[in-house]
């Protein structure tokens, strides 16, 4: 008790503050209008206790009506600051449990529309966002807490998330012949533009930040020039976790219009925020949000059929492989011209650093594109779609055409940069090409003779692969090509053949195959130990000498 029995003037201010705070809430949590969720109501409730006690703490601040200096004064914002943090985390704990079930809802493992704990994403909650923000920004200017930062921008993001929330997930279409059916909707769209700005916005202001404090350095703080600047606490964790889900959305929504300026957008604002502060995981963010508005680039002008049949989807892989040929050249090609920024294989600029981030960036792009590729090519072969031959002169040019330039991104790139993998990919990009010209052949002759003596097409593929191997095996940058023709044209392709006369072919081939194909490959093996000197493979040859023998017909 305080002087003559009377209570500490902060313990009175905490138990009238309580008082305020759990009564207004008690009485909306009973009350049934204007909305009959107690849960909306408190919500409601406390985001409106947040800004008003940071507008009263504010306005004592302001009006001088408290001593300054005082205990007085001391204990009274204590308690209000209390009184927000705790009625603005009522807010948000709420409100994010409402989006995270709602998200959960919308995954494809929990796609049970009957779930009987689904909450209402209520309309007015961007009201309570739009106040507890308020009060940030009011406590920010109170207390110019750089934690404050953080919190305003992830109170914005949830904003987005709210708003996506709000869109249906699914939509009745109906045909022009009177039937409907189910459709997805682009409900994610809102949360990736909102949170691409938010990303240019907190880059922008960051930049100004550090502007500012360089101006200001002169003449009585020089050493702000030499300094870095603090940076706002847990902000580059927070850009890094929504960066990575718009990358995901992003991916899920690639065919919007949308999609391709945002991620730019975010792509390029986080590359400047890299460039002030180096963080390798968001370089690699960065440049996956610049690759996926190449990517979706193409996609965006495309018409969406009023239901999507198969010929759409194989003109989206084609389109997607455009993409990701021109980026898989293109990010090689840049790691080429920052090696200017190496000082004895050391970084010493932000472009320097992203030498490693481009070359990832590019292997991943050329690696995708091959896997697109294949699934391209065997596209009229899929149970569901095999009604569909894909073979229209305009699919062949233009699916040709992606593949040939996958290959030429992938062949330029290995012989740039020497890695042996991107040879490999660019020999399953021939793969994958090869099989697409030859599945889209239909019931033709070259089809009926490719499926009938393919192990011997095989056996030529491995003496061709030997050969290419040692014309360019003199060629310096060509060598990243010769370990994986090596592999194929000695390994790869001779055994394939073998199983396939032999074993999976056994029923349906001519019976002399196996003999030919191990006749071919002895002679393969042979001429490749007398002019490689290697004696192994005498022993290779020896085997497949004697298979032919033995499966003489």
């Amino acid at each position: 008790m305080g002087k003559g029995g009377r209570l500490p003037l902060g313990l009175t201010a905490a138990c009238f503050v309580a008082t305020v705070s759990v009564g207004l809430l008690v009485v909306l949590w009973n009350l049934s209008w204007p909305v009959s969720g107690g849960l909306e109501l408190l919500v409601h409730g406390s985001a409106a206790l947040c800004l008003g006690w940071s507008i009263i703490s504010l306005a004592l601040r302001r009006t001088r009506i408290l001593p300054p200096g005082g205990d007085l004064e001391a204990d009274t914002q204590a308690v209000l600051q209390i009184a927000m943090i705790v009625t603005g985390l009522a807010v948000v704990i709420l409100m994010v449990y409402a989006a995270a079930t709602e998200v959960l809802y919308r995954t494809p493992y929990l796609m049970d529309y009957q779930s009987p704990w689904r909450i209402h994403v209520w309309r007015t909650g961007l009201v309570d966002l739009g106040l507890v923000t308020a009060a940030i920004i009011l406590a920010w200017a109170r207390w110019r807490d750089p934690q404050l930062i953080t919190l305003c921008f992830w109170a914005l993001v949830l904003v987005g998330l709210w708003l996506s929330l709000r869109i249906p997930m699914t939509c009745e279409v109906r045909t022009p012949t009177g039937a409907s059916y189910t459709d997805s909707t682009p409900w994610a769209i809102p949360f990736i533009v909102t949170g691409s700005l938010l990303l240019a916005g907190f880059s922008l202001g960051e930049g100004f930040r550090r502007h500012r404090r360089r101006v200001t350095a002169w003449p009585n703080a020089l050493a702000n020039l030499t300094r870095e600047s603090s940076v706002w606490p847990g902000f580059y964790y927070s850009v890094g976790i929504v960066a990575v889900a718009i990358l995901l959305l992003g991916c899920m929504h690639i065919v919007s219009p949308w999609t391709p300026p945002a991620c730019l957008i975010a792509g390029i604002a986080i590359l400047t925020m890299v460039a002030r502060r180096w963080e390798e995981g968001l370089a690699d963010v960065a440049l996956g949000l610049i690759t996926l508005s190449i990517v979706s680039l193409p996609m965006a002008w495309l018409p969406v059929p009023l239901r999507p049949m198969p010929q759409y989807f194989a003109e989206l892989f084609n389109r997607a492989i455009f993409g990701l040929a021109v980026m898989t050249a293109v990010w090689h090609w840049l790691a080429g011209v920052w090696d200017q920024q190496l000082d004895g294989g050391r970084p010493w600029t932000t472009a320097g650093r992203l030498i490693r981030n481009s070359l990832r960036m590019g292997y991943l792009s050329g690696a995708t594109a091959v896997l697109i590729s294949l699934h391209l090519a065997f596209w009229p072969r899929i149970s569901a779609v095999v009604a569909d031959l894909d073979n229209s002169p305009w699919r062949w040019s233009l699916g040709l055409t992606a593949c040939l330039l996958t290959l030429l991104a992938l062949g330029w790139s290995a012989c740039r940069t020497g890695k042996i993998t991107l040879a490999y990919l660019a020999l399953f990009e021939i793969g994958a090409t090869s099989a697409f010209a030859i599945i889209r052949l239909g019931d033709s002759t070259v089809t009926r003779w490719v499926v009938l003596y393919w192990p011997l097409l095989m056996t030529f593929v491995a003496g061709l692969a030997i050969l290419v191997a040692a014309a360019i095996s003199r060629w310096p940058r060509g060598r990243a090509f010769i370990t994986p023709l090596l592999v194929l044209g000695l390994l790869a392709a001779p055994t394939a053949a073998i199983l396939g006369a032999t074993l999976l072919g056994k029923w349906t081939m001519p019976g002399w195959m196996p003999t030919a194909v191990a006749g071919l490959l002895t002679i393969i093996y042979l001429t490749t130990a007398f002019f490689s000197g290697v004696k192994g493979y005498i022993l290779f040859a020896a085997v497949c000498a004697a298979l032919a023998i033995w499966s003489w017909p």
